[in-house]
């Protein structure tokens, strides 16, 4: 079995000089072949052959037979032709990338020209045109295009098709035009960080995104621009907020899914209602403290609540929190072990409510039950404590069957 596998590589005319060069001046040994067994005549004979196998391999590049196969691999795209060693040796695409794989100083360079080219996410990246972008939505992976601080609209149209993460935290703006080419990415995750503002069309538009949005570096957020992003499909990220309305905080708490807003130091009680409203998981790890009514809001909301910048708990709100359980409720340990006391006095208090209330239904059911059902209720629940097995589940079905709860 014959496997040759190199990598991919769109051959530029600047990129067809190097590999000229790399075949006029080889090493004197490549993987199979010794040029120092060459006649001279031979060897330039070799190099002209190794110098037109570019074009070769370009038309196979172009090709994508089904005689060949493709895998990507870390963004990089190899092509592959394999099989029992006299059948590959008939075909022109086993001979054309054995020619290169026997070149390894070819091959090599073919490799580091395609991991260039496979990372968009490459530091430096401060511009990109057009044409590169829409080259680029080409490629499988993760991008972080964190070091441009510009984006035209074309580009921004070019990298929402792009199917993986984006990452564009070095923009300091956005046109509605771009965002709304942008709300149209299906990647899962787009960080825009670097925006330091966000105008209520923006918003509008990205509200439109589908997947985790990440806008960390907005301090202030307009009501309107709330009310947008509350319409918002995935988790939403707004941790440079370090203030925010009532009315903008009524409208968050209509978002569903997670939201992050750990740069928040304060909350009024107002907020604080407005966002015991909200259904999923809420991150406020920027709080120090939190007054007896806001914890008292707090301890009936749904999701789970991140609270683990707070330093400061009066026992008031101390005890309502205990009321959250610790699957329910994320605190620094000193705070944690301030509440432990209270969870547990809750959770007492809670089995005992619901041992009162099945007693209650328990007696409303006796009571309800003729004299012949009450004998063999009665017959049941004893026979019940001394069965085993099969006969104990056929009691509890029984019961089950009657309506008549659990034999427990």
């Amino acid at each position: 079995m014959t496997v040759v596998v190199i990598p991919h590589v769109d051959l530029t005319k600047e990129l067809e000089h190097q590999w000229d060069l790399i075949c006029e001046d080889p090493d004197v040994f490549t993987d199979n072949i010794d040029l120092e067994d060459f006649s001279d005549e031979e060897r330039e004979e070799w190099i002209e052959e190794m110098k037109e196998l570019k074009f070769k391999y370009k038309d196979l590049c172009d090709s994508y037979s089904d005689m060949l196969s493709y895998q990507v691999i870390d963004n990089i795209t190899y092509v592959l032709f394999g099989g029992m060693s006299n059948f590959c040796s008939s075909y022109d695409y086993y001979k054309i990338l054995r020619k290169i794989d026997d070149f390894s100083e070819l091959r090599n360079w073919l490799l580091t020209v395609a991991k260039e080219s496979a990372s968009p996410q490459s530091e430096g990246v401060a511009e990109l045109s057009d044409d590169s972008a829409e080259n680029l939505s080409e490629y499988d992976g993760d991008f972080e295009l964190n070091e441009l601080s510009e984006l035209s609209d074309a580009v921004a149209k070019n990298l929402s098709e792009h199917e993986d993460i984006l990452k564009l935290n070095g923009l300091k703006n956005l046109s509605n035009a771009a965002a709304e080419s942008l709300s149209k990415h299906e990647g899962g995750l787009l960080e825009l960080n670097g925006l330091i503002e966000l105008s209520d069309a923006v918003a509008e538009s990205l509200s439109e995104y589908d997947g985790d949005l990440e806008l960390n570096g907005l301090s202030e957020l307009s009501d309107t621009a709330a009310e947008s992003l509350s319409e918002h499909n995935g988790n939403l990220k707004l941790n440079g907020l370090n203030s925010l309305s009532n009315a903008a905080a009524e409208s968050l708490s209509k978002h569903d899914n997670d939201i992050e807003l750990d740069g928040l130091t304060e909350l009024s009680d107002a907020m604080v209602e407005s966002f015991t409203k909200h259904k999923w998981n809420l991150m406020l790890n920027g709080l120090k403290t939190l007054s007896a009514p806001s914890a008292e809001s707090f301890s009936t909301k749904k999701g789970k609540l991140f609270l683990n910048g707070i330093t400061e708990l009066c026992e008031g709100a101390a005890k309502s929190l205990g009321k959250r359980s610790s699957s329910e409720l994320f605190m620094n340990e000193v705070i944690e072990e301030k509440i432990i006391p209270h969870r547990e006095f809750w959770k007492k208090q809670r089995d005992e409510e619901e041992k009162a209330l099945k007693k209650q239904k328990t007696e409303k059911l006796i009571n309800s039950l003729s004299e012949k059902q009450r004998l063999e209720y009665d017959s049941l629940i004893k026979e019940y404590q001394e069965a085993e097995g099969n006969r104990k589940w056929e009691i509890y079905s029984l019961f089950t069957k009657n309506g008549w709860g659990t034999p427990y």
